[in-house]
């Protein structure tokens, strides 16, 4: 079946401290030649990791994006070529976080393994950024109804004469890079199709969940939908209020007469909340981040905020103080501290607890990357995997030792706790 579970690559997502400027996604349909898959390869760039030249009082970036489709083999299947240019007014814009460029383009294919590779090529700088990802297929053979794969959506808009995102009377344009939450009340928007069988089966029954790292449900829906037409398009919605960041599987499941199941996809997307959207929306969270470089002066002072207008100028009034730049809209010292913290739980989390809330995570929010790490997976002198960090760079010389005494991948930290070399 196609967008079965076993057929979904869950490929890894994008690093969350990694600033790349070009991200790659995709999603599968039903192309109505027999046999056939319609793949629908998303690119999206923005303008920040571009290099812009001034051209008459504007300025101009031109890039090329280069999408091809492999066998598992490596043999091309076929490919894409485009060459865009983007013009801004002012310089301000060349540096913006928020101005982007989304596409999209299409081939058809068969059943099977892929490698889908993009590149973006910079023409004014010369360089060029690769992406990959993977990607199964399974025939849509028509016995039953079955589920297309998931396309998450940034937008929704009436269709567009010569869009590249129309679908029936719709313009989805994709998210591309699966993250939702931020700054907004945006909800996680994503697009699917139902494709009736041959056995005629007049409705289906579409349960909907999302699952967390540990495949438990966080959420959970139900409808019946009925074919009025060959194909049932649907556009759905799910409010994330309540739900910590993270990554996490949106489930899909098609199920028939008796409750059996006919279908099933699943495919990983990022609950992504900004420090200020968790600060509102996980008070306690926020505040118990912010000991690790918190006085206990500032720390009573949020916590004495009662409304939420008192508890942001707190917030904002904690944040300016620390700021290198504050005559600038950037706060250089809270995106670093927010991206360790990001960075901590990508790669240091334990089952039951959040990376930034183990000893590791602790040593890396406060005092960045190491400078030299040593690890030793299985020592038999010491009976213990352990690691040791050394800082050079920082003033004062640290050395911190972390042992994963219980085998369980927490490795904590041995004294001395202030890693001073002594």
């Amino acid at each position: 079946m196609a967008g079965s579970v076993g057929a979904q690559q869950l490929y890894p997502m994008a690093d969350p401290g990694q600033k790349i400027g070009f991200h790659l996604d995709y999603a599968w349909f039903d192309s109505n030649q027999e046999g056939k898959i319609l793949l629908e390869v998303y690119y999206k760039v923005f303008n920040k990791y571009l290099t812009f030249v001034r051209e008459a009082g504007e300025y101009q970036a031109t890039y090329e994006v280069t999408v091809t489709v492999y066998t598992d083999r490596d043999e091309q299947v076929d490919g894409n070529v485009k060459q865009r240019t983007i013009t801004v007014p002012s310089y301000s814009k060349t540096l913006s976080d928020v101005d982007f460029r989304v596409s999209q383009v299409d081939f058809v294919v068969s059943p099977g393994k892929y490698k889908i590779k993009g590149s973006l090529v910079d023409k004014n700088a010369g360089t060029t950024i690769n992406q990959e990802l993977k990607a199964e297929f399974d025939a849509f053979d028509g016995r039953f109804a079955q589920l297309s794969g998931i396309e998450f959506v940034y937008m929704v808009d009436s269709a567009q004469e010569n869009s590249p995102f129309n679908k029936d009377d719709w313009s989805v344009i994709p998210s591309v890079i699966r993250s939702y939450g931020g700054d907004s009340v945006v909800p996680l928007m994503y697009y699917f199709e139902i494709y009736q069988g041959r056995d005629g089966r007049e409705n289906v029954f579409i349960d909907t969940r999302i699952l967390d790292h540990k495949y438990d449900p966080v959420y959970y829906d139900t409808l019946t939908s009925v074919f009025s037409d060959r194909t049932i398009r649907q556009i759905r919605h799910v409010t994330l209020s309540g739900i910590p960041s993270g990554d996490y599987y949106l489930d899909i499941i098609l199920r028939g007469r008796r409750n059996k199941d006919v279908d099933h996809v699943r495919t990983p997307f990022r609950i992504s909340w900004s420090p200020e959207a968790l600060y509102r929306n996980d008070f306690k969270t926020a505040l118990r981040q912010l000991e690790y470089i918190a006085e206990s002066d500032e720390l009573d002072k949020l916590k004495a905020a009662a409304t939420p207008e008192e508890r942001m100028n707190a917030w904002n009034n904690f944040w300016l103080r620390r700021d290198p730049t504050p005559n600038t809209a950037r706060n250089e010292a809270k995106e670093d501290y927010y991206r360790r913290i990001e960075y901590t739980n990508r790669y240091f989390s334990l089952l039951g607890k959040e990376g930034w809330r183990t000893d590791r995570g602790r040593i890396y929010i406060q005092y960045g990357e190491p400078d030299q790490i040593e690890d030793f997976p299985f020592e038999a002198a010491s009976q213990f995997a352990y690691q040791v960090w050394y800082y050079y760079q920082i003033g004062i010389q640290r050395k911190f030792t972390f042992v994963d005494r219980w085998d369980d991948g927490d490795y904590r930290l041995q004294y001395p706790y202030d890693g001073i070399i002594r």
